[in-house]
């Protein structure tokens, strides 16, 4: 990090102070950054590491990359965990135009800069080609409602209805998972995601129920207490 910093110093020209977590608020200056390292590239980006990955052509089409100058995994807003943005002056700059980039930089809290205020500066800049049309990644509510309703197959992403994803970012997910059935050795051409565990074979029965309770458990909390506000007067369906 240290050395990251110092280099982040010199290349943007304002105090830099971020630890391992919050240099996430260091990815919009990245084209700038590390420009020595992506001179010879068209694209740069960043994503997170608690994702299962499936098939980002999806995303990232002919199409996509030659019209647009930022591409989104997120519908309407930027992913922090999957985008990418064309390697040029005025999108590697593009961070300059957040007004409180420099105070950003200098806090070591986690300021989420690289997802709602550079989705501002984005939305405020017209000479900026922005896709994030549609929903490509397994969002925190598409994993609530399917627990044990994914799977990764030959490099795709699924679930139950048989609806693509380009990827599943595990976000809440962390830390309820206990268990991985198979070694990386093992090369899975299949193999299930839910909430506890990664199954290359089939879920016992019992498994299944057990992974449904939690689920089913935050759903009748939910209800509970909408109904309760209901017949309190402080609340409605």
């Amino acid at each position: 990090m240290d050395g990251l910093q110092a280099l982040a110093e010199e290349k943007i020209g304002c105090p830099v102070k971020k630890n391992a977590y919050s240099q996430c608020d260091l990815r919009p200056a990245y084209g700038v950054i590390l420009s020595e390292f992506i001179k010879d590239v068209d694209f740069w980006g960043h994503c997170d590491v608690d994702v299962i990955w499936g098939r980002l052509a999806s995303i990232f089409t002919e199409e996509t990359l030659d019209k647009f100058d930022i591409i989104s995994s997120r519908r309407g807003q930027l992913a922090g965990h999957c985008s990418i943005y064309r390697n040029c002056e005025k999108v590697n700059r593009l961070f300059e135009r957040i007004p409180s980039f420099r105070a950003v930089m200098a806090k070591e809290e986690l300021c989420r800069m690289n997802e709602s205020a550079m989705a501002n500066a984005i939305r405020q800049a017209p000479d900026i080609a922005v896709y994030w049309k549609s929903q490509h990644v397994v969002d925190a509510r598409e994993l609530d409602r399917r627990p044990n309703g994914w799977v990764w197959e030959s490099g795709h992403v699924m679930n139950s209805d048989a609806v693509e994803r380009a990827y599943l970012h595990f976000m809440s997910w962390k830390r309820s998972l206990r268990q991985i059935d198979f070694s990386y050795q093992d090369a899975p051409r299949k193999f299930r995601i839910t909430s506890r565990a990664l199954w290359a074979g089939d879920v016992p029965m019992s498994s299944q129920v057990s992974e449904m309770i939690p689920s089913y458990s935050r759903m009748c909390r939910r209800t509970y207490n909408s109904l309760r506000l209901f017949l309190t007067g402080r609340g409605r369906f």
